[in-house]
């Protein structure tokens, strides 16, 4: 699995606009204290929860940059979404929105 370069990243930043599916989200995650968003993108939905752990992990790193700002208590994490380096059960809820059609099938276990 590849990330984006920065052009993709920069013009899918400047299009990346909250939505009612943002809001949702955010409404039904506001009490986990413990959350990982896989494909964090610029961390927007990210920088709208207060939980305890709150980790922004994108395989793209020039959309890390953006959840550090976004999202500054969020811990941001370059890294595969199919080779994390986390325990079982560290987070109570994992979040993956406009992820999972990245994935190639062939990829997955």
């Amino acid at each position: 699995m590849t990330g984006w370069n920065e052009t993709e990243v920069t013009r899918y930043v400047a299009g990346r606009k909250a939505s009612p599916v943002d809001d949702r989200v955010v409404e039904t995650l506001r009490k986990r204290s413990r959350i990982l968003e896989l494909g964090c993108g610029p961390g927007l939905v990210a920088g709208r929860l207060m939980p305890d752990l709150m980790v922004c992990s994108d395989i793209s790193p020039g959309f890390l940059s953006f959840a550090r700002v976004n999202a500054p208590a969020s811990t941001q994490i370059c890294a595969d979404p199919l080779l994390l380096p986390f325990a079982d059960a560290v987070f109570e809820a994992v979040l993956a929105m406009a992820v999972l059609h990245h994935i190639e099938p062939d990829l997955m276990p």
